[in-house]
């Protein structure tokens, strides 16, 4: 009974035939209930993508089934009583990405929901909403309903097996998130805004399927495009972590975008130290028409006997995407205390400065704790329209956590070789003597290596 109102027991018992024809007569599998996951307004390319993210968590997506977060805040919301519907809001703005589900049973603040779990996790610290059905969608095979999630009123502290346990009052914290899109291949240029609950494996996939749900409201997902894109993640105490980012592409060029943000928030908030409190981020993207890659056909050194102080000129062929090649002069000065010997320089686009890098410091991407974790998200920045040139002296060196030990004589290296923690210590392949980058208009690729011979200076 519920307020006041008897409810009377039904009983179905349908016939063996009348099964036979639902469900016909071969095995029947029966599956455990799980929360539907509904998205609305996200692109085809970015519902698969998330399809597949909540399909590992043991959910199922269903698209284009519920309406924006409160589109009608002058109407008043549902009461929260058994029977009323119950929403897990994800992310909430211009795209909606929602767990829906019935209340079972209300005591004060206190709910039980559902009937089944969520995600299987036990202690949680989810949000909750209210949540309007407006309407059902019919189907033999998989009927759902329409929602419309509504104002967040608490948060989901238990998630078991037969059910979810909430309370109604504060909420878990959310990350505020604006992406701006504009340029000439913009049809729609626009601002848009999220709000995304702040977890540390939902935040990052869904920061990402935010900025290419508004690349893609704005501009077309096909045709030759080159992009810009700059992103700042805000952390709290004022510190940051920004990006830029160039690329060119025939068809799906916010994936470039897509995936350097998914990297960066993974690396602040779901690292083995501790999770970056993220207070929110912040997008620009602007697009014009036209592909256009230029890539490096030879690379020719003017002079590749040199002495210390002297000037390293390099001469490069460049070829552009269907475009006449044109030649470019690139510069890096000699050191004057540089040692007479052999050196090897190295022409590096995005893809192999990485490599280099982890090669020639490896500690930087093996971090130790929570401030060697953010320092690598801000340093591992590897635009595609940057060309780095390096000059390394064959050899090997030490690093100690970020820190490297080069140009220690070998008394020291071995010292502390046999003192510090192993597990702080890492090895350098070549000393790097001098670096320079150089920045295009347009994304490149590079790679290659020379090598100079360095004469002993003649002073007086």
């Amino acid at each position: 009974e519920y307020g006041g109102a008897g409810l009377e027991p039904i009983t179905v018992r349908p016939t063996v035939r009348q099964m036979t024809d639902v469900v016909g007569t071969g095995p029947v599998e029966l599956v455990p209930l799980s929360t539907p996951i509904y998205l609305s307004n996200f692109p085809s390319r970015t519902s698969q993508r998330l399809r597949s993210f909540f399909a590992a968590r043991g959910l199922r997506v269903v698209s284009g089934a519920v309406a924006g977060s409160n589109e009608h805040p002058d109407e008043p919301s549902p009461p929260i009583i058994p029977g009323s519907s119950l929403g897990i809001p994800f992310m909430t703005g211009d795209a909606v990405s929602a767990g829906f589900g019935t209340v079972s049973y209300r005591q004060g603040n206190k709910l039980v929901a559902f009937g089944h779990p969520m995600f299987s996790e036990g202690a949680v610290d989810m949000p909750m909403s209210q949540a309007y059905v407006i309407g059902l969608a019919q189907n033999y095979n998989l009927g759902f309903k329409l929602y419309e999630s509504r104002e967040i009123i608490g948060a989901v502290r238990q998630d078991r097996e037969f059910s979810i346990g909430a309370i109604i009052g504060p909420a878990p914290e959310r990350v505020e998130m604006t992406v701006s899109v504009g340029g000439e291949a913009a049809s729609h240029p626009r601002s848009y805004h999220y709000s995304i609950w702040k977890d540390r494996i939902t935040l990052p996939q869904m920061a990402a399927a935010a900025l290419d749900v508004s690349f893609q409201g704005s501009v077309s997902s096909s045709g030759e495009m080159t992009a810009d894109c700059r992103y700042t993640i805000h952390l709290t105490g004022g510190g940051s972590v920004s990006k830029t980012l160039l690329a060119s592409s025939r068809g799906g060029i916010s994936f470039t975008f897509l995936l350097s943000l998914l990297r960066d928030m993974f690396l602040l908030v779901d690292n083995p130290f501790a999770m970056v409190d993220v207070e929110s981020i912040e997008v620009e993207m602007e697009a014009r028409p036209g592909f256009r890659i230029d890539t490096l056909d030879q690379a020719v050194l003017r002079y590749g006997r040199l002495r210390p102080g002297d000037r390293i000129d390099l001469d490069m062929v460049w070829k552009p995407y269907r475009g006449e090649e044109y030649t470019r002069r690139e510069s890096l000065q000699l050191p004057k205390d540089i040692k007479p010997g052999v050196y090897v320089i190295h022409v590096a686009d995005a893809s192999t400065s990485r490599r280099i890098d982890q090669r020639h410091e490896p500690a930087l991407f093996r971090p130790h704790n929570l401030e060697e974790t953010i320092e690598m998200a801000r340093r591992a920045d590897y635009p595609s329209n940057r060309m780095k040139i390096y000059l390394f002296e064959p050899g090997a060196s030490v690093s100690l956590g970020i820190e490297s030990m080069e140009g220690l004589p070998a008394s020291m290296r071995d010292l502390i070789r046999s003192t510090a923690p192993r597990e702080r210590q890492t090895t350098i392949t070549g000393r790097l003597i001098a670096a320079k980058e150089v920045e295009f208009d347009y994304p490149i690729t590079a790679r290659t290596s020379l090598t100079i011979e360095v004469l002993p200076y003649l002073g007086k």
